[in-house]
Formats: C-alpha cells, sequence, structure tokens
C-alpha cells in the first residue's frame, strides 16, 4: 500500500513544480505606459515607484515604454526563470530637431586633458567640480572621468552632513589617482597625502555648499535653486495657480472675501499682476495645509518649522539670518541684504486676515511654514527691510504669505 501510495504522489508532482516565469520590477516615473511583448501592461505609479510585472515567461522578452510628451523607449531583455529582475527606465527626453547654417573653419587647436580616477571611504559619497558642472554620487568601488581639462580645480566630497573641499591639480595625459578618507579628512593624491584635516560638518557656516545652477520646472514655471546644506530651496518666491492634481487655486482679489475664505486661495499683492514677476504671488494657509502645492514627485515640500530653523541654524543664527539671505536688491531702502547663500529673500509684503488689505510690499517678506499652531494659528517667517534677524511668529491661517518649496538631498 505504501509503495502504491508513493507512486501516486509522484505521479502528481508535476502539478506542484515551480512554476517557469519570472517577475520585472519596472522602476521609472508615474504615469508611464509599460508594454510587454506588444501587450499592455499598466502604468507606472508613484506608490510603487513604478510597476510590478509578475508571471513573465522566461527568456527573451521585449519591453516598451511610452510618455505621450516623448518619444516611446523599447528595450529587449533576457529573463531567467525565477528572476526578480529590476528594470530602471531612462529618463524621457524631448525629440530635438537641429540644424546649422553657414561656413565651418577648423583650426588645429589641441585641447590639453587628463583623467581622474576617485576611490573613498564610505564607497557612496558625492564628488562635485563645479567649474567644470560636474556633480555625481559615487555608488562603487572606482569612479573615473575622462577628457578632463588640464587645471588646479575644487573639488567637493560630500557623506551625509560632512564635506571636505580641495584644490587639486590635472595634469595632461595622465589619470590621476585621488583616494578620499571622508571619515579621517584626509586626502591622496597619486599616492601623496595633502590634506590631512578633520572632515568639516555642512552645519558649519563657512562650509555652505552653493550651486545656483540647480532648478525645478513645475506648472509652467522654471524656478531657480539653491542647496544650503542638505537641504535645497527654490530662490523664488512661488508662483503657481494650479494645485498638483491640476485643480485650479481660488485667486480672490475681493478684500471681504478673502478675509472670510477657509479653503486654498492665493492673490497677487495689490492683484496687480506685474508684482508677481519679482515677488511671486501670497497664499493664505489654507492652501498650504491641502499637500498640493508642492510636485508629487522629487521629494519638494512647504518647508515645516523645524526646516525653517535648520535654514537659520546652518547660515549662523536667527539674529543675523536676515542679513544674510536677503536678496541684494528690491527691497525699499537698500534692506541690507549680503545674499551670501544665493537665498535671494524678496520683500512680497502680505495681505491681512481681518480686513483683506495689503500692507508692507517692499519692505518685509514673510514666509508660511506647513505646521499648525492651535486651531486657527500656523507658523511663519519674516524679516524687514531694517532688520538683520528672521523673526518667527504663528499667523491666523487666513493670513496672505508668500511660500517657499525645499527637500532634503
Amino acid at each position: 500500500m505504501k509503495k502504491l501510495i508513493f507512486v501516486i504522489l509522484m505521479g502528481l508532482w508535476p502539478v506542484f513544480a515551480f512554476s517557469q516565469t519570472a517577475s520585472i520590477q519596472i522602476k521609472s516615473e508615474p504615469e508611464i505606459s509599460v508594454y510587454l511583448d506588444g501587450e499592455f501592461k499598466g502604468v507606472t505609479s508613484e506608490k510603487y515607484e513604478g510597476l510590478i510585472l509578475k508571471n513573465v515567461p522566461a527568456g527573451q522578452r521585449k519591453l516598451k515604454f511610452v510618455n505621450a510628451k516623448f518619444a516611446s523607449q523599447e528595450e529587449t531583455i533576457t529573463i531567467q526563470s525565477g528572476q526578480v529582475l529590476l528594470y530602471k527606465v531612462k529618463p524621457f527626453v524631448p525629440k530635438i530637431s537641429i540644424s546649422q547654417e553657414g561656413e565651418t573653419d577648423e583650426g588645429n587647436i589641441n585641447l590639453k586633458v587628463g583623467k581622474i580616477l576617485i576611490q573613498s571611504l564610505p564607497t557612496e559619497i558625492t564628488i562635485s567640480i563645479p567649474d567644470l558642472e560636474i556633480n555625481f554620487t559615487k555608488t562603487q568601488d572606482k569612479w573615473r572621468a575622462s577628457d578632463i581639462p588640464v587645471g588646479n580645480y575644487e573639488f567637493v566630497f560630500k557623506m551625509k552632513s560632512t564635506v571636505i573641499r580641495q584644490k587639486i591639480a590635472i595634469p595632461e595625459s595622465k589619470e590621476t589617482k585621488i583616494m578620499v578618507d571622508m571619515y579621517e579628512g584626509a586626502i591622496t593624491v597619486d599616492g601623496m597625502a595633502i590634506n590631512n584635516s578633520q572632515p568639516v560638518p555642512s552645519s558649519a557656516p563657512q562650509e555652505k555648499i552653493d550651486y545656483r545652477a540647480g532648478k525645478l520646472t513645475y506648472n509652467g514655471f522654471t524656478y531657480k535653486t539653491v542647496v544650503i546644506g542638505n537641504q535645497e530651496w527654490t530662490v523664488e518666491n512661488f508662483r503657481t495657480t494650479k494645485y498638483n492634481d491640476g485643480a485650479s487655486i481660488s485667486n480672490i482679489t475681493d478684500d471681504n472675501t478673502w478675509k472670510t475664505t477657509t479653503t486654498g486661495a492665493y492673490c497677487a499683492y495689490d492683484n496687480i499682476e506685474s508684482n508677481v514677476a519679482t515677488y511671486g504671488y501670497l497664499y493664505n494657509w489654507y492652501a498650504v495645509n491641502t499637500g498640493k502645492l508642492a510636485p508629487k514627485t522629487g521629494g519638494w515640500r512647504v518647508p515645516t518649522d523645524a526646516d525653517w530653523t535648520k535654514l537659520t541654524e546652518f547660515v549662523g543664527g536667527k539674529e543675523n539670518a536676515g542679513t544674510k539671505l536677503k536678496a541684494k536688491s528690491g527691497w525699499n531702502e537698500n534692506g541690507g541684504g549680503t545674499d551670501e547663500y544665493g537665498f535671494s529673500a524678496f520683500p512680497g509684503g502680505s495681505r491681512n486676515f481681518y480686513n483683506g488689505s495689503f500692507y508692507n510690499f517692499g519692505f518685509s517678506g514673510h514666509w508660511w511654514s506647513s505646521s499648525e499652531e492651535g486651531k486657527t494659528y500656523a507658523w511663519k517667517r519674516h524679516t524687514a527691510h531694517n532688520d538683520t534677524e528672521v523673526s518667527r511668529s504663528n499667523y491666523d491661517r487666513r493670513s496672505g504669505f508668500s511660500v517657499r518649496l525645499v527637500r532634503d538631498l
């Protein structure tokens, strides 16, 4: 009887054998249509940071990714049975049409170049060479860059809150080998130690990181951005008229309607649209509290009260933060701003919550945080033309203040 049962079970074994299929984890920005072997499989979402494809037959498969605004991407891959393949979709780029006219006179100038090889402890650090517009996160043992123009460049090495800066010469026709020890603050170039100082926390005011080339394009406008410490801030005051789901924000011009509104709203100062180009719009806190002012992706947000505190502490404390963060122009009576960090704070004024009137345009700047205080107030920051400080206070949510965005790095 036992033998018979064994035979029967053996006969059933193929039913329980492992499936000859695999899975693919598509990692991509949201709203990308995914096709497998010509069959539509779904649309990538922010929740999954892409899309999961299960029960994919092993072997050679054809993937296609479609974004309505750009040319589609296609690639043939090979996947093995039982494999979970992580596939990262390349960023979509617009179709570019290029044409030229005229004559070309080709000279015989030979650019002198060299190469760089960088190793580090830990393996993952950020490498920046501002003069060459290089900003790269190193994730493996060796990082190489070829055809570097001969010269003496400042290198910026960053690990979390630690930053090391060092001038390094790149000679012609050789590979310069650089070893960076972020823990010890030591750098060797071609085996010779050139820096044995202790690493400096990026929270130290003198070690600010200021890459002015950053930008954020959102809802039809491109904002410049600046990196201060381990935060990236938009430079201009916000000027979106829509939420990140496409819904319009109410533009309220009437004073009485403004003071009684408890839903999201915005306005130009004095309802004059020409003020927006330099000073942005004013928003009540109800618009901030929707959580839909900032883009859905990229980590951007309206700063919390803690975000503002982190900024002012980084630049040396709130007592002198006003001077250091204010733009050098755009303020009445000069304003006294040095704009040391590229933040370019502008005096957009504000709108009263109690009567809907406007005040202090050109004399003071006020910026919301997303942090509430009690049932009717929220925290904000402000500075004035004659003030060195960035002050913190809570205000009625019906008030109209400027907005900036921030994200962590």
